[in-house]
């Protein structure tokens, strides 16, 4: 018998196996199960669907089945066809939500037998009072996504080459989750420009299925610091000079399969995004887009073993592209992370990040500006470098200046920063507090390129809230002892905030997730 009942839920088959306990209270696997109901969805208000074969079973017979909303009475489930005491039942109802209104829903599915056993599932819906449009597999063409609808992302979503997506302030992404090839993610193949007009009251949102953010919302109320690896994340990908130690050839991008060619990045001529010798068509322009005010939260899905997909993944991105105010929030792996490329990125904002906030690799010859980390329970380190990989674009330096990392007191790692691999990176302008003591900033590789006469990397102005001392602070660990020189040359140590040196922290206030939740109170 088909009920019509004043809930909904995504008609999606999956199976999940629930245990009960037992006379001796032990669980036994597989004594009750409910199978046919997906543990979240989302779906527009007003909307009704037939939702078929949602099917219980209970050795010892089944006693009751029901529902609760919110926490609210439970209705029964079984309809007048129920036989009592059956072991099995397939219930077919009618799922409408016109009683409800937007937002967070949670249905707590119960199942009884005869002997008292219970066993319940849960199932969150996430109600949008806009339509929601599926998107999947290539972006061709021109096309354009507005705040009128919420876009979810089903796997991975590709600006093709020669493509353009233009996405309107205000507008909000949901990826669907998934790990492996299965992980949702936005990805810009070299050649594909990608244009987010964000602005700082109506900024562009990048976020989980099972956020309830709704349009018009900074921010949802279900989600926090603590939630990530929900969906994938944003990949840009260009062709400016990457240094891949790969014979000068392009490089494949972390977080996309090997045999996917639309992961593919790099092997330009120029830091501009020089068309490379080898593209696959004449098509290629000197950008990748204009992205500003958006915010990407809750990534980092797992795609294979130690390999996660980044907040914001930029790879051989050239310097005719344009970013400016972005915060990566709760990503599962690094914050924002460029392969070679000389991409600049202005006032930019790393929150709860599980590995390093900014992490630059293979030659990345850009600056960023007016940044801020701020780390997690779970963080590393606030930069992480790796120099060129010795292939013909040896002489890209990553820029940074003016920023703040906030650390953490309870992360096991939580450093100040890791220079590896002959390292090749400029800092003028850091201020670093509330890192536990005996963390440091550390080089791991024997090519010091701190020291000589015209050393390539340098710091200049950069102050630590600490008791530590400097020589504890910037801990050498190359084999040749000098390679920092004098830490007093260039840092300070302080008790107090500073009155200058500081990242501008009103340039986040309003439009970003760590504002909304107090996170710059310190700042």
């Amino acid at each position: 018998m088909k009920k019509l009942l004043a809930i909904a839920i995504l008609a999606t088959t999956a199976l999940f196996t629930v245990s009960c306990g037992d006379d001796d209270d032990t669980q036994v696997k597989g004594s009750l199960s409910i199978s046919g109901i997906p543990a979240n969805a989302t779906l527009t208000l007003g909307e009704t669907l037939s939702v078929n074969n949602i099917t219980i079973s209970a050795e010892d017979g089944i006693a009751t089945f029901g529902v609760s909303v919110n926490g609210g009475a439970e209705t029964s489930l079984l309809g007048e066809d129920f036989v009592a005491g059956s072991t099995t039942y397939t219930i077919n109802a009618t799922l409408g939500t016109s009683t409800l209104t937007a937002g967070n829903i949670t249905l707590v599915f119960t199942l009884t037998d005869t002997d008292g056993d219970t066993a319940t599932f849960t199932h969150t819906l996430v109600l949008s009072n806009v339509p929601i449009v599926s998107v999947t597999g290539l972006i061709t063409g021109t096309v354009n996504w507005s705040a009128s609808n919420i876009y979810q992302l089903n796997g991975k979503v590709v600006v093709d080459e020669g493509a353009t997506l233009n996405i309107a302030a205000g507008t909000i992404i949901k990826g669907a989750e998934g790990e492996g090839s299965l992980a949702s993610a936005l990805v810009v193949a070299r050649g594909g420009t990608l244009n987010i007009s964000g602005t700082a009251t109506a900024p562009v949102i990048f976020t989980s299925v099972q956020d309830n953010i709704q349009p018009g919302q900074v921010s949802g109320s279900n989600l926090d610091k603590t939630d990530n690896g929900l969906w994938g994340g944003l990949i840009v990908l260009g062709s400016g000079r990457i240094s891949n130690g790969a014979g000068d050839t392009f490089g494949q991008i972390e977080g996309i399969p090997a045999d996917e060619i639309f992961g593919r990045y790099g092997y330009g001529d120029s830091d501009a995004d020089g068309k490379p010798t080898n593209f696959q068509s004449p098509m290629q322009t000197a950008s990748s887009g204009t992205m500003t005010y958006f915010s990407i939260r809750h990534g980092g899905a797992l795609i294979g073993a130690g390999n996660e997909i980044n907040g914001l993944t930029l790879g051989g991105v050239g310097s005719g592209t344009t970013i400016n105010y972005v915060e990566v929030v709760a990503n599962f792996d690094d914050g924002i992370e460029p392969f070679g490329g000389a991409v600049n990125i202005s006032n930019a904002l790393v929150w709860s990040q599980g590995d390093d906030a900014y992490d630059c690799d293979e030659s990345y010859d850009g600056t960023i500006t007016n940044f801020i980390c701020i780390s997690g329970d779970e963080s590393d380190h606030g930069f992480e470098v790796d120099g060129p990989k010795r292939s013909t674009h040896n002489d890209g330096v990553a820029k940074f200046r003016n920023g703040t990392f906030k650390g953490s007191q309870v992360s096991t790692d939580g450093e100040y920063g890791d220079f590896r691999v002959a390292a090749q990176v400029n800092i003028d302008g850091l201020y670093a507090f509330n890192f536990q003591l005996g963390k440091d900033f550390e080089i791991d590789d024997d090519d010091a390129r701190w020291i000589g006469t015209n050393p390539i990397s340098s710091m200049t102005n950069i102050t630590i809230n600490t008791s530590d001392a400097l020589t504890s602070v910037f801990n050498n660990t190359d084999t040749d002892g000098t390679a920092w020189g004098t830490p007093s040359d260039f840092a300070t140590i302080v008790t107090s905030a500073p009155s200058t040196g500081l990242a501008d922290a009103t340039e986040f206030a309003g439009w970003t997730f760590a504002d909304a939740k107090g996170e710059l109170d310190d700042f």
